[in-house]
């Protein structure tokens, strides 16, 4: 039968790809999983349209899950890419009148919460 020979920052890569820290995302509902939050203004919009969506299905509340893929794994994103994808949905839940009371983002098997302080 063949058989795959790895490189060992493949087979890391591979493993790391695989591990999961929360449960697959589900379609409805106040959570939202995002691998990394770029884009132009139009995408940024469309964001927005979902943050929406997700804070009326939480009744005012959403959750993002930042560095996360659908399927509930890790994302392999560094922080500088998280914690920049934080600042954008920042940004949207702002220009939707809410306000982030809590940051946790997800990368290189570590996660990090920040509760935001009032000069935030």
């Amino acid at each position: 039968p063949p058989f795959a020979v790895l490189s060992n920052w493949e087979f890391v890569t591979m493993m790391k790809r695989h591990i999961q820290v929360v449960d697959p995302e589900i379609e409805d509902g106040p959570v939202e999983y995002k691998r990394q939050v770029n884009g132009t203004a139009t995408r940024l919009r469309s964001l927005g349209t979902q943050m929406g969506f997700r804070m009326e299905e939480g009744k005012g509340v959403c959750v993002y899950q930042v560095g996360v893929e659908d399927d509930g794994c890790h994302s392999l994103l560094d922080y500088p890419a998280v914690a920049e994808s934080c600042q954008l949905l920042e940004y949207l839940a702002h220009s939707l009148n809410a306000i982030v009371v809590e940051k946790t983002m997800i990368q290189q098997e570590i996660v990090t919460t920040i509760i935001p302080t009032a000069a935030d």
